[in-house]
């Protein structure tokens, strides 16, 4: 398949938003070694949809993510748990809650670190959770 076929199936998983093409770019994108199957490892034991169904079909239908999902997070690294922690706010604080002035230098604090894990975000992160 040329890059040319492989920027079809992004643009129309895009555009469609389709599930099925979704999976097809993906699966293409680690049939060719551009996406290691390891990076969907993840995406798949949170039940994300495109993910879950590529290990699916990797592994065979007696494959799920483990239970105790989120105990399994922690294999994934620091980083991961902090963005995971950063969207659970996102979608478990109110949006009052959100735009305390504390929250939200917690929040911009942790997505500093996960962007650039260095010591001057680490520090602001360390000070805005105290």
């Amino acid at each position: 398949m040329s890059d040319e076929s492989l920027r079809e199936l992004e643009r129309a998983w895009r555009e469609s938003g389709a599930l099925e093409d979704e999976i097809a770019w993906l699966n293409e994108r680690v049939r060719r070694g551009e996406l290691d199957p390891d990076r969907l490892r993840l995406p798949a034991y949170l039940s994300y949809p495109a993910a879950l169904a590529i290990h699916v079909n990797e592994f065979g239908d007696a494959w799920s993510p483990p239970k105790g999902q989120l105990s399994a997070i922690g294999s994934f690294g620091k980083e991961a748990r902090v963005r995971i922690a950063v969207a659970a706010a996102h979608f478990g604080l109110s949006a009052e809650a959100q735009e305390s002035p504390s929250a939200r230098r917690a929040l911009n604090a942790a997505e500093g670190w996960a962007r650039c894990p260095c010591r001057a975000h680490a520090r602001a992160a360390e000070t805005a959770s105290a």
